[in-house]
């Protein structure tokens, strides 16, 4: 029995600093500089191409539009894009593939709406509207 204690502990250690060594990936580099006006960055997604994009969440405005900032792959500011349509706080966004098309789905936390971008112009429609619902319990 002490044996196979002595075997557990040494397996266990092995473990323990096997996966603590994959924590340590080295330095962390700057891959990109917000542009000024550019107030809470919430949301991050990566184009097919590499581009990345931002979505800016701004309590420092009192209305929209929100905007999005768009990176090249190399973290060059390629442009900064206004969401129609939207509040100037905005959250999570990703890319969603339906059917051989790719859409940028955006959250629109003020609108409290999914909206469809376009990346280019910054159009976008919405498909879905959150909705406030309050809930009583009631006791017995």
């Amino acid at each position: 029995m002490p044996r196979t204690a002595g075997m557990v502990a040494l397996a266990c250690s092995w473990l323990l600093t096997s996966s603590a060594s994959a924590w340590n990936r080295g330095e962390a580099k700057r891959f990109a500089t917000l542009p000024a006006g550019t107030a809470h960055p919430e949301g991050i997604a990566v184009d097919s191409i590499g581009n990345v994009y931002v979505a800016d969440f701004d309590v420092s405005k009192s209305a929209g539009p929100g905007q999005l900032v768009v990176f090249d792959p190399s973290g060059k500011n390629a442009r900064v894009v206004n969401v129609a349509g939207s509040s100037n706080l905005l959250l999570g966004l990703d890319f969603h593939r339906v059917g051989s098309t790719v859409e940028l789905l955006v959250i629109d936390f003020g609108g409290q709406k999914v909206l469809r971008v376009d990346p280019g112009t910054g159009a976008s429609t919405s498909t879905a509207r959150g909705t406030s619902t309050s809930r009583t319990r009631s006791r017995a």
